[in-house]
């Protein structure tokens, strides 16, 4: 109750597919994070010019070089790009799009995958939400095909803010991509500040 005395109202539950209530989650390594405190690892921004970023999942080139950061949980098959024999990228874009615009990487691959929208997508979000150098900047995103995805970036509440969403078969040419790399350090069991 608030201090009126009126009733707050509850939201609805977040739409999943899944009934996550019988599972068992593990949360902490065992024998690790009992502490009561935890220091929060510095969370680096970088500004990367005349970058190429390719498919949903978000493959990030510049020059010749793709961002290897970018490639996890990236399928070769669905995000268009494929290994020669000797162990380059070589991307297979089928649209191209080009932007003198500044855009934030919001991009992840498995981003239809509830945790890795939370953890690789939102938390990036959040971050970049608060980031003087993303201000006014194009949000570059994955196409929304679940309602959690909808409902979540509703409660990020990001009005008035340019969105571009890049599918699997196409990349982007900007001129500056704010880019934050993983926050949760590509583990499965995230630090506690990430939870």
């Amino acid at each position: 109750k608030i201090a009126t005395g009126a009733t707050v109202p509850r939201r609805a539950p977040i739409a999943g597919d899944i009934d996550l209530s019988q599972m068992r989650i593990s949360e902490a390594p065992k024998g690790d994070w009992r502490r009561t405190s935890f220091e929060v690892p510095a969370i680096e921004c970088f500004i990367i010019r005349d970058a190429t970023v390719y498919s949903a999942a978000g493959l990030v080139a510049v020059d010749e070089f793709v961002l290897a950061e970018t490639l996890a949980h990236a399928n070769p098959e669905t995000c268009g790009f494929s290994r020669s024999a000797d162990g380059r990228i070589v991307t297979q874009p089928r649209t191209e799009k080009h932007s003198a615009d500044r855009h934030v990487h919001l991009l992840a691959g498995g981003a239809d995958n509830y945790y890795h929208w939370m953890l690789d997508v939102l938390t990036r979000a959040f971050v970049c939400g608060r980031l003087p150098e993303a201000r006014n900047a194009v949000r570059l995103l994955p196409p929304l095909h679940a309602a959690f995805q909808h409902q979540t970036l509703d409660l990020l509440a990001m009005p008035g803010r340019c969105v571009e969403h890049l599918a699997n078969h196409e990349a982007t040419a900007v001129a500056e991509l704010v880019f934050v790399p993983s926050i949760t350090g590509g583990g499965w069991r995230p630090h506690p500040h990430v939870l």
